[in-house]
């Protein structure tokens, strides 16, 4: 047997076991390890533990426990603090692939994912817990999105 006709065979049997979608993730997680471009944003640690396999290439932390949260002033505060660190992070070296764990605020973590679009120019890839220790990976094309929605509808006159 083939190196590459075993390796399809393996990989029509992780699929039919796990799913495309879990073997595509694992894929993909293997194919980053060790790479320099690759960077894991975990948006405010020491609440939630997260699993070793999900600290991707270099990780991030943008920030940790509790957040002055007293009024908009203080938030602002807080946020523009945490956003200057991780933009000098991001301005570091060419980034090509950015993940970001999305503990804490939810709407820190929204400014993080826009920053990150700003500097670098790429949609960052968010990791989704779905309960039960299970996280996917979530990779939008928001342009493909967008575009698709802009498009004018067609109508049958016939």
């Amino acid at each position: 047997m083939t190196e590459r006709s075993e390796l399809e065979r393996t990989f029509r049997r992780a699929v039919r076991k796990v799913g495309r979608e879990r073997v595509a993730e694992h894929l993909s997680r293997l194919a980053s390890e060790g790479d320099d471009s690759v960077l894991t944003i975990i948006a405010n640690e020491g609440v939630h533990p997260l699993p070793e396999q999900y600290h991707r290439g270099q990780v991030f932390v943008a920030s940790q426990g509790s957040m002055d949260f007293s009024s908009s002033t203080s938030i602002r505060r807080e946020y523009e603090k945490v956003l200057r660190r991780t933009a000098k992070k991001l301005q570091e070296q060419p980034w090509r692939t950015v993940y970001i764990v999305p503990f804490g605020p939810s709407t820190l973590s929204m400014q993080l994912k826009l920053l990150v679009y700003r500097i670098c120019g790429i949609e960052s890839i968010d990791l989704a817990h779905l309960g039960q220790n299970v996280r996917v990976d979530i990779k939008l094309d928001l342009r493909k999105i967008a575009n698709a929605a802009s498009r004018p509808k067609r109508v049958n006159r016939g």
